[in-house]
């Protein structure tokens, strides 16, 4: 698998997950819009409202009150036809970086930390039961999203399609994520069972190059035509519903701390 390449490095197959034991039935696609949220092609009025005071209070501590965010996007699979049990509500806030500051990649860091430190602390605010998950984007900044909807003007800025649940190839993505998830099985039960410090350096490397890699995977996929749909896009999902990403990012940093502690 073109994924795993470079980051076999020695593990030994401790319990190898079945590709027919990935589940997809969640990312069927809907019918209709989420009707909790959504009436006659317009967001529900009552959270509208909550959504935008939840972002005021989130740009208060941004702390650039001489830059005015340009607008507050409602987006992802709740705004689009392929919602499921599992999604967020994902709200955009849309600044001009290079209004803030000419550096804008530190504008960008800045806006991460930010947004990590928001999310962490608030991460039981839920509207309709689904979770709310707030980040920055920059203006200049293409959309990705095949559905967008403006919370500021109250109307869709992309208005989302009906999507064919036969979009993404279910094989692929059943083999992929089965075989990345018995990797990082594999990383975890090697650290569980006890591993030399150089044996977590090299744990720690191929864990690194692992998530870059996935990153990459999803950030092109969302790329091409299919967008959400797409197949490696699909495989990020598949691995964080099942908290695979969440087990990576784990084993990441404490192979980290452990290699640089005396």
């Amino acid at each position: 698998m073109k994924v795993l390449e470079d980051i076999n490095m020695g593990f030994m197959p401790m319990g190898e997950v079945d590709a027919e034991d990935v589940n997809l039935s969640s990312f069927s696609t809907q019918d209709n819009l989420n009707p909790k949220l959504w009436h006659n092609g317009k967001i529900d009025s009552d959270v509208r409202l909550q959504l935008l005071e939840i972002a005021d209070d989130f740009v208060d501590t941004l702390s650039v009150d001489w830059v005015k965010p340009k607008d507050i996007l409602f987006t992802g699979s709740l705004a689009n036809y392929n919602w499921s049990e599992y999604s967020d509500i994902d709200m955009h806030i849309q600044y001009d970086f290079e209004e803030i500051y000419e550096n804008t990649d530190f504008v960008d860091d800045y806006f991460r930390s930010k947004r990590s430190l928001w999310n962490e602390e608030h991460d039981k605010i839920s509207i309709c039961g689904y979770p709310v998950e707030i980040s920055v984007e920059d203006v200049n900044t293409p959309c990705k999203s095949t559905g967008v909807y403006s919370l500021e003007e109250n109307e869709w800025i992309k208005e989302p399609k009906h999507l064919s649940d036969g979009i993404f190839d279910k094989d692929y993505v059943k083999e992929t994520s089965a075989e990345i998830m018995t990797k990082i099985d594999d990383m975890e039960d090697e650290l569980k069972n006890g591993s030399s410090v150089k044996r977590m350096k090299e744990i720690y490397r191929s864990a690194d190059r692992l998530f870059d890699r996935l990153k990459d995977m999803r950030k092109k996929s969302l790329e091409t035509k299919a967008g959400e749909m797409a197949s490696d896009n699909i495989v990020w999902k598949v691995l964080r519903r099942t908290e695979y990403v969440g087990k990576l990012k784990d084993i990441i940093n404490l192979t980290y701390d452990k290699t640089h502690s005396l």
